[in-house]
């Protein structure tokens, strides 16, 4: 993980275990989880969500993807690329449970190629790094008596692993390949959730997403991403 996805990680830490710290969360006694409140609510019956009613949700989520440099691991020449700031995105539908949240997840996430080196000679490239993943993602709500709930995410899958203009040598001489895999895909996250009303929340959240080494145009690479996302989540 290179400097800039570490710094991103270590902030979301320290976000979460400050929320985790406040008063709301340090009340004792709480056997059963506390009611759902939205914001401009009291703590009463009246801002009490019915559970039963609101099980099945769905999400959009939009935001920016830091990926790690890519270390090219191939017999016939040793490279690197590293990618620049990009973008992902996504749709989930999920189910709720009594202190979390099971979903099914697909995302995009894209970076544009920047410094490509092999043979420590840098190459033109003008290509990108994309990856359609679909996941089951498991969520640890920490619900309070505030409108804020703070959450841990863990997921896993597959992703379709695609990179443009990827250096192969041929010769003397390196060509600009176009190649795919499919991999193993997971995720660790963290994130707070905004009740807005007993239908909306909004959704600030940070994830760690990896594959397992694709193996693409005769060379294996290491891809990792650091990612953070605004989201938004409708409960039926």
């Amino acid at each position: 993980m290179n400097t800039t996805s570490k710094l991103m990680m270590y902030c979301c830490m320290v976000i979460f275990v400050l929320l985790m710290m406040t008063p709301a969360f340090a009340q004792e006694g709480k056997d059963a989880p506390p009611p759902t409140v939205v914001a401009g609510q009291e703590t009463d019956s009246a801002a009490v969500v019915p559970e039963a009613a609101t099980k099945w949700y769905v999400g959009v989520i939009a935001g920016g993807a830091l990926a790690d440099d890519l270390n090219i691991a191939n017999n016939a020449f040793p490279g690197n690329i590293e990618p620049k700031a990009g973008f992902a995105a996504g749709v989930a539908a999920g189910f709720k449970l009594p202190y979390g949240r099971l979903e099914a997840e697909f995302s995009y996430l894209r970076n544009q190629l920047g410094k490509v080196t092999a043979d420590g000679k840098e190459i033109a490239s003008s290509g990108a790094i994309s990856n359609f993943a679909l996941l089951i993602n498991g969520y640890i709500d920490f619900k309070n008596r505030t409108a804020f709930t703070p959450y841990l995410s863990a997921g896993m899958g597959a992703s379709n692993f695609n990179i443009d203009s990827m250096p192969v040598k041929v010769g003397g001489a390196y060509v600009m390949e176009n190649a795919n895999s499919v991999v193993f895909a997971y995720q660790l996250g963290a994130g707070v959730g905004f009740a807005v009303t007993d239908h909306w929340t909004i959704d600030l959240k940070c994830r760690y997403f990896a594959t397992s080494d694709p193996d693409v145009a005769k060379s294996t690479l290491k891809f990792r991403s650091s990612n953070i996302f605004l989201g938004a989540r409708y409960s039926f």
